[in-house]
C-alpha cells in the first residue's frame, strides 16, 4: 500500500529542502556549463515580467513547462516559483528567468490531493493554461472541479 502523502512534490520536497538559488548552483548551473552557457544566478538577473508559466500537477508532482520549446518540465520551487529551461534556457526572454504562476487556491488543490492515494488520479491542469508538447489537450479543471472530483472535503482554515 502507498505511502498516505503529507503534500504535493515541490521542488523543496523532491530536493530536501533546497532553495530554488542553490537549485540553480547544484543543478542548472552544471547542466548549463557542460553545454558552455553560463547561467546568471536568479539574484543576479531581473524576472521576466512577461512570459510567466502556469503551475499543474502531474501525477503528484507540481510542475511547470517551457512554452517555448515545449520540452522541459520542472518540479516547481513554491517559496521560489521561478523557471529556467536547461533547453532553451529562455533566450525568448533573453535568458531572464520566468515567474511561475501559482493560482490562489492552489491550496485547497493540494490539500483535497493529498488524501488520495491513488497517485494516477493526481492530476490537474488549471484553466487558461498554454502548455505545448505532450501535455497539449489535457483537460483543464477550475479549482471546486478538482475537489469534487477528489472527493474529499476542503478543510478551511483554522478547522
Amino acid at each position: 500500500m502507498p505511502a498516505i502523502r503529507t503534500q504535493l512534490e515541490t521542488g523543496e520536497v523532491h530536493h530536501h529542502g533546497l532553495t530554488y538559488a542553490v537549485y540553480v548552483e547544484r543543478v542548472l548551473a552544471r547542466i548549463a556549463a557542460r553545454q558552455g552557457y553560463d547561467l546568471p544566478r536568479p539574484a543576479a538577473v531581473e524576472t521576466s515580467l512577461i512570459g510567466a508559466v502556469q503551475a499543474f500537477v502531474v501525477k503528484g508532482q507540481v510542475l511547470a513547462q517551457c512554452p517555448d520549446c515545449g520540452i522541459e518540465y520542472q518540479l516547481v520551487f513554491t517559496g521560489e516559483p521561478l523557471f529556467m529551461c536547461s533547453v532553451c534556457w529562455n533566450r525568448v526572454l533573453g535568458g531572464l528567468y520566468r515567474r511561475v504562476v501559482l493560482p490562489e487556491e492552489f491550496g485547497k488543490v493540494e490539500a483535497a490531493m493529498i488524501e488520495v492515494r491513488d497517485t494516477n488520479r493526481l492530476n490537474w491542469i488549471p484553466p487558461g493554461s498554454k502548455l505545448v508538447g505532450i501535455m497539449r489537450g489535457e483537460p483543464e479543471q477550475a479549482v471546486a472541479e478538482i475537489v469534487v472530483e477528489m472527493g474529499v472535503r476542503v478543510r478551511e482554515e483554522g478547522q
